[in-house]
């Protein structure tokens, strides 16, 4: 049978209801009206999407049963075209609102690879007990049913031409429904993607109306609550406090940040402090008007932080809300402290550490101090675990620093099971450290199922991908990573590194220069990959003069500025080649990647497998990228000693958590 018509003959069998009389389910202490769409808990409603209930109801109708995510985007959109984070969303929130069943089980369960069950025993409720037909298949859409035949009058028949009658009112249905989406497929087309129609915000962090009268706490705390308030808004897509923190200038055009953010709306707040209160005054910005929309005024004691904060966020959420007549899913997100200063100093040690690894000092000091006045603080762990990582620019890590990631990541989890920050540092430290890329993968998902809209999961899931030239894939997810953190530099860089592994040299240089001029911090790494880009592209001396702006940052001088240029005048590039191994000795161990990449253009495979050699004794991170991240290896490929490199890298070190 073929994958489509698998998928067909799935779906279809997924919308014949188990022979049932009723409409109305229960298990536990839960009542699913699946005529309305409704969910009760000890008869009271819960609040869920149409969809969310519909999902709950697509599993409890085959309970026990394992149901594939496939066959449960077929039943839930049809053709419409929808991201199947929609569906892991809608999974997540129905486990935290149901819970376990009575023997220790999720009431809802993911068997990896393969899909969902429900576990929960029904119950049959009294005013639903009825007699029940031998068969009666029922199509579900919408909350109605329809019979497509009634008990047999025969029952005399034999029970070969009763499966005959079966058989052809199966197809009878599947032909009708088959003749349904075909006539709405043409007469609608394909419908538009679920984000389309969202409306996109960015929050800035509140300024002072009285410079003189600043108190820094009051400002990326209310930008935090507002943001993680508003991401539980249906409809709504929100730009991470990552992406806005940096808006802190007093004089910071909102229309500029939100145009920088392609956003549709900005909330732009203000503050000014007074005989023991706060008043807040927010802005709600239209990006492409130029206008501002609305304003919300607040006045509140100062008496607790955490109070005002909670104050506002909820009450511009109602708002918003009302405005824009949208409702929210519920889900929500734990601050993870009640102390107010481990709070600020959190948030302090994260701006930091979003400047760049020049002051990832300062954001460890931070995070620490944190750490002291809470130990129980899951975020600041799951913070430190990201800060105490080196970045990509060497290459270069060492055990102290894997392990102090590690363990800072086991304390998060510890505290919190279901962080997802934690999960996205995990997937980093078993890829690059444990060369372990089914166990990152597996972190990385699951860092997605709990967060959907995390930029760094994408990111970083993006990057796995690549490793594993799974380029369709990791083209996906850094797209993603985009539409929610647009302006980040560093998933803009990940994006021009996909381009080049994929081969896409024009495009990937385009992307390099576009980035050139973006971070100042992060220019020495673009440096070194738009001119291994040019280089493959044949464009030598316009490579030759991005080294030449290389050199300074790696430490060159003049002197090292004139024997480059010499060297190509009397050799070319082999002659840049020959000068660029010697100068890179300036830092052997961080500079043996580019060397062995070197080596390799020159021909020297002995030379270029040593370094390589070393780069695996010294977990160079982009060991992980050894498939494709140089076209210089195509040299290497034939020979049974890169192979075999190539095949301990796959191994890795699977160390236990």
């Amino acid at each position: 049978m073929s994958l489509d018509l698998k998928l067909i003959v799935d779906e279809f069998n997924l919308s014949l209801v188990k022979p049932s009389a009723r409409s109305v389910y229960e298990f536990q202490e839960f009542r699913l009206d699946a005529e309305h769409l409704m969910l009760y808990r000890d008869n009271t409603e819960i609040p869920l999407r149409p969809k969310q209930v519909e999902t709950l109801l697509a599993l409890v109708e085959r309970r026990g049963e394992i149901v594939s995510k496939d066959v449960l985007m077929s039943r839930l959109w049809g053709t419409t075209s929808v991201e199947e984070s929609n569906l892991i969303q809608h999974i997540h929130f129905l486990r935290k609102v149901l819970g376990e069943t009575t023997d220790g089980r999720q009431m809802i369960e993911t068997l990896r690879r393969r899909g969902y069950r429900f576990n929960g025993k029904l119950r049959e409720p009294e005013s639903a007990v009825a007699a029940r037909p031998e068969f009666r298949p029922q199509l579900v859409r919408n909350g109605t049913e329809q019979a497509t035949n009634g008990a047999s009058k025969d029952t005399g028949r034999s029970d070969a031409a009763r499966l005959g009658s079966r058989i052809l009112a199966w197809l009878g249905l599947l032909g009708l429904a088959t003749g349904v989406v075909v006539l709405v497929y043409f007469l609608l087309g394909l419908s538009a993607s679920p984000v389309a129609g969202k409306k996109h915000f960015a929050v800035l962090p509140p300024k002072p109306i009285d410079v003189s009268n600043r108190v820094e706490r009051y400002e990326l705390g209310v930008a935090d609550a507002l943001i993680t308030r508003l991401n539980s808004i249906d409809g709504f897509i929100i730009r991470p406090l990552s992406e806005t923190r940096k808006y802190t200038r007093i004089d910071q055009d909102p229309l500029l940040a939100g145009r920088e953010q392609k956003v549709d709306y900005v909330l732009a707040p203000n503050y000014q402090l007074a005989e023991g209160k706060i008043r807040i005054t927010i802005q709600l910005w239209n990006v492409n008007s130029g206008q501002v929309e609305d304003s919300f005024i607040f006045q509140k004691e100062t008496s607790g932080i955490f109070a005002v904060q909670d104050a506002v966020a909820a009450d511009v959420a109602n708002r918003l809300m009302s405005r824009f007549n949208s409702r929210s899913n519920g889900f929500t997100v734990k601050r993870g402290t009640t102390n107010e200063e481990a709070y600020r100093l959190y948030h302090l040690g994260m701006a930091l550490a979003d400047k760049g690894s020049s002051n990832s000092e300062q954001a460890i000091e931070s995070l620490t101090k944190a750490l002291e006045l809470d130990p129980n603080y899951a975020n600041a762990w799951a913070g430190l675990a990201r800060v105490v990582r080196p970045g990509y620019g060497t290459g270069l890590q060492t055990e102290e620093e894997h392990l102090r990631s590690l363990d800072a990541i086991k304390k998060a989890l510890s505290i919190d099971p279901n962080l997802a920050d934690a999960y996205v540092s995990l997937c980093d430290v078993r890829l690059f450290y444990d060369y372990d890329a089914a166990g990152a993968e597996s972190a990385c998902k699951r860092s997605l199922e709990l967060d959907p809209n995390s930029a760094d999961a994408h990111l970083t899931y993006s990057a796995l991908l690549s490793s594993r030239l799974r380029m369709d894939e990791a083209f996906a997810e850094i797209k993603a990573a985009m539409d929610f953190a647009p302006a980040s530099f560093r998933i803009q860089r990940q994006y021009a590194n996909n381009l080049y592994t994929a081969r896409r040299y024009a495009d990937a240089e385009e992307q390099y220069k576009r980035l050139i001029s973006f971070n100042t911090e992060g220019r020495k790494v673009i440096y070194r990959r738009l001119v291994r880009t040019l280089e493959a592209l044949g464009k030598e001396s316009e490579a030759l003069e991005y080294v030449i702006k290389l050199e300074p940052l790696e430490g060159g001088d003049n002197t090292t500025v004139a024997r480059l240029r010499e060297s190509y005048a009397t050799s070319g590039w082999r002659g840049v080649t020959v000068e660029r191994i010697r100068l890179s000795y300036r830092d052997p161990k961080a500079g043996a990647f580019w060397r062995a990449q070197w080596y390799a253009y020159l021909g020297d495979n002995n030379k270029a497998l040593e370094n390589l050699e070393e780069c695996l004794r010294n977990r160079n991170v982009l060991m992980m990228f050894l498939r494709g991240e140089s076209h210089h290896f195509d040299s290497l490929r034939d020979d049974p000693r890169f192979e075999d490199l190539t095949r301990r890298v796959e191994v890795g070190f699977r160390l236990t958590f």
